[in-house]
């Protein structure tokens, strides 16, 4: 109701007269609102209903792979207020070196970036949680009066912060500097950058020189290219293992930081701000930036 309200339909209204125009608007449409029912599980319909964004969920006759991602998918949504931070990791010394891959740690710049990361994330978490109480208070006037219902929903409550880092030295020691007690750290390989295997450790001269072959292979279409070696990776690998980290993000209702490589970064921003796959690969993420999306109703779009 509190996202319904915000939105165009009720812009400059009084809180009370909006609240009532919409219930008259609920109203409406259970009149003419026919759920699904007997008959059509008789049929054999398949279907899925989600119940106040997730209080109850009904799926019947759900079958293949699409349609379990789709429930599975649906069930882990929610419209919790709270924000998703994205950045790469602090600069490493294997960056400094331009060599793909590899396992360093920090360079003295990448240190700095890991405190400044630590400090401006504490900041922003605080003054997040200074706006939701100033909005909250406006709220609790007229409609929190008229109706219960838009009191203590999570948009006004207070976050916990998850910070979610690869377990590759450079992320791990990007998160060095956030305190234990304040935030849940956790180290997740579902994070970990894309693994070049027999291309590990070279620069990208190297690369042309010994492989050039692996060079022009990746030139050419880099979203579908997968580095040679038992253990090369591309996109689409990641892609593919990033799917349970981006359920349990959407899963979440508090804050959450995730600290990974580029292509790491890449995907994640790509499915955030529902860019086509084949933008992924030559999306810009440079090292030392940081990224916040914040979820938001349609409504917040459109108006």
């Amino acid at each position: 109701m509190r996202l319904k309200l915000s939105g165009p339909d009720y812009k400059d209204w009084d809180p009370l007269m909006a609240l009532g125009d919409f219930k008259k608007r609920i109203a409406m449409y259970k009149k003419r609102y026919v759920p699904l029912g007997e008959r059509d599980e008789s049929q054999g319909f398949s279907y899925c209903q989600m119940i106040d964004v997730g209080r109850k969920f009904i799926a019947h006759n759900i079958q293949g792979l699409l349609s379990t991602q789709v429930v599975g998918y649906l069930q882990h949504f929610n419209l919790a207020g709270r924000q998703v931070w994205i950045t790469r990791h602090g600069e490493s010394l294997d960056n400094i070196a331009g060599k793909i891959g590899g396992d360093a740690g920090l360079s003295a710049y990448g240190i700095k970036y890991a405190a400044a990361l630590a400090k401006f994330i504490e900041h922003e978490r605080t003054a997040w949680s200074q706006r939701q109480s100033y909005a909250h208070l406006g709220d609790c006037g007229d409609a929190d009066q008229a109706d219960s219902s838009l009191r203590g929903d999570t948009w006004g409550s207070a976050k916990k912060f998850h910070v979610w880092t690869s377990m590759m030295k450079r992320s791990v020691q990007t998160a060095q500097f956030f305190e234990n007690s304040s935030y849940e750290i956790e180290h997740l390989r579902m994070l970990d950058e894309l693994n070049a295997g027999m291309l590990e450790g070279l620069t990208e001269e190297e690369v042309k020189e010994f492989y050039f072959n692996e060079h022009e292979e990746r030139r050419k279409d880099k979203l579908r290219y997968r580095y040679p070696g038992t253990r090369g990776e591309g996109y689409v690998d990641v892609t593919k293992r990033l799917q349970s980290v981006i359920l349990e993000m959407e899963r979440v209702t508090d804050h959450v930081l995730l600290i990974g490589g580029l292509a790491v970064a890449r995907v994640l921003l790509a499915y955030c701000r529902g860019l086509c796959r084949y933008e992924i690969a030559d999306l810009p993420v440079p090292l030392g930036t940081l990224y916040m999306l914040e979820p938001v109703s349609l409504a917040h779009i459109t108006s």
